[in-house]
Parts: structure tokens; C-alpha cells; sequence
């Protein structure tokens, strides 16, 4: 779990240049405490500002924001499990990004204001379990290039993004690691006012 360690990890760029956007993470312990209506809603609210946007949903094993996001929107047949996966056996960024990336811009929801793009964990099929197998995240901490600091950036240069949101899995799973320990720019810890919910975040 090398990952949770303090200063194992950077952001892959910094915010002092105006042209790079903000990662900010969304996190909870425990589920059911509207982290990913959260994150919903912010893209949301986002986008009617102006701001462009790309929601990454990295809780693989209950993927939920795409479902909120993109509804009445088929989203794309492969998302980040599939992306990363591509990137370590080929060693080389995916071509096309876009067919990863689904779109809302309906304007019920973000008005005159930019589209939110959205990349799901990946359709949830009898495959998709043998996809996670083949992803050691806790590995991408010590290889030269870390694949989701590589997909990241991919989809900054792709977008030209203001912000990059994630939805976290819940409980000491890598990506938690990852993403928490200096990965994100700013993170939002989710709770419950309960003994259990504190002592889970601690």
C-alpha cells in the first residue's frame, strides 16, 4: 500500500500555470453519504458557469456517476478500465480518447454553458472483472510513468479542461491511495455526523 504513504505521490502538474486544470477528489469511506450526487451536481453547476469539465469515475467496483450524468446517453462501450488497460499492453496512449469520453450538453442541465464530459469505469460485463485483474495500481506508484497520471493528462491536452472530478472508491483500495495521498489538488472527504463515519476517515 505504498500508495497511502506520505510523499510517495505528486499531482502531475502544478496550478500556476492558468491553462492546467484543478483535480479535485471526491472521497468517502463509506457509501450511501452523496458523494457521487456531489460530484454530479458540481459538474453540473460547473458547466452552466463555463467551465469545462471531465468527471472520472474511479469507483470501479460500484461505478455510479456516469448513471446520474448521462442518462437517456449511451455511454461508450469501453471507459478507464479499458483505457488503462490498452495503455499497459500497448505501452503507448490509446489513439482516440474520444471513444472512451461519452457528452451531456442537453440544455435542461447545463444551460448555455459547456458540456460535461464523462468517462465511466467501463460497461459492466462478464469482462469487466478480468479487466481490474489485469491492473496492479498499486504498481503504478514505481513505474516511470504512472498510467493514471498518463490518462489525466491525455484528457487535459485532449479538452483543454478547467477541472478534472473524481469519484473515488470508497475504503483503503489503491485508487483511494492514489488519488488522496497527492495525486488531486484539492480533496473532499464525505461523512455522516456518526462516530463510525469520523473514525472511518481518520
Amino acid at each position: 500500500k505504498s500508495s497511502w504513504r506520505p510523499g510517495s505521490i505528486q499531482p502531475p502538474w502544478t496550478l500556476d500555470d492558468p491553462h492546467t486544470p484543478a483535480i479535485v477528489s471526491f472521497y468517502s469511506f463509506k457509501g450511501g453519504v452523496g458523494r457521487t450526487t456531489a460530484v454530479a451536481a458540481i459538474a453540473l453547476l460547473l458547466a452552466q458557469a463555463g467551465k469545462r469539465t471531465l468527471v472520472f469515475d474511479l469507483d470501479l467496483e460500484a461505478p455510479g456517476v456516469g448513471n446520474l450524468l448521462l442518462e437517456n446517453i449511451t455511454p461508450p462501450e469501453d471507459g478507464i478500465v479499458d483505457y488503462l488497460v490498452e495503455l499497459e499492453l500497448s505501452k503507448s496512449r490509446p489513439i482516440n480518447l474520444a471513444a472512451y469520453v461519452a457528452v451531456q450538453n442537453h440544455q435542461d442541465l447545463i444551460g448555455q454553458g459547456e458540456p460535461v464530459r464523462v468517462m465511466t469505469a467501463g460497461k459492466l460485463n462478464v469482462n469487466f472483472l478480468e479487466k481490474i485483474a489485469r491492473l496492479d495500481f498499486e504498481n503504478f506508484v514505481s513505474q516511470d510513468v504512472n498510467p493514471l497520471f498518463e490518462l489525466l493528462s491525455h484528457a487535459s491536452e485532449e479538452y483543454d479542461l478547467d477541472f478534472i472530478l473524481l469519484d473515488l472508491r470508497s475504503g483503503l483500495h489503491d485508487l483511494g491511495g492514489l488519488s488522496l495521498n497527492g495525486l488531486s489538488h484539492l480533496d473532499i472527504l464525505f461523512g455522516l455526523e456518526t462516530e463510525q463515519s469520523w473514525a472511518g476517515l481518520e
